[in-house]
């Protein structure tokens, strides 16, 4: 391939590229977003607009193990209900 060819590729190919990505960037629109509002705080409450936000969440993922008592035998146990209900 002569230097020539090679520079007129190289031209094509760089205007394909440009031409790609003006388009691309053209046809793509800013996303709509599907809240009306940020919570924020108020006091002592979470805020969605006006309205108290409310939720419930638990960060739990360990509530059937034990990992703070280890037996000497390396065995394990369940929590107690005492201990769930503290986790809770």
């Amino acid at each position: 391939m002569n230097s020539r060819n090679s520079t007129f590729i190289t031209v094509v190919l760089s205007f394909i590229l440009c031409f790609s990505v003006a388009i691309a960037s053209a046809q793509t629109q800013p996303a709509k977003s599907a809240f009306k509002n940020i919570i924020s705080r108020k006091g002592d409450n979470l805020m969605d607009g006006d309205k108290i936000f409310r939720f419930m969440g638990l960060a739990a993922p360990n509530i059937q193990q034990n990992e703070s008592q280890i037996r000497t035998d390396r065995t394990n146990r369940f929590p107690d209900e005492y201990e769930i209900r503290d986790l809770l």
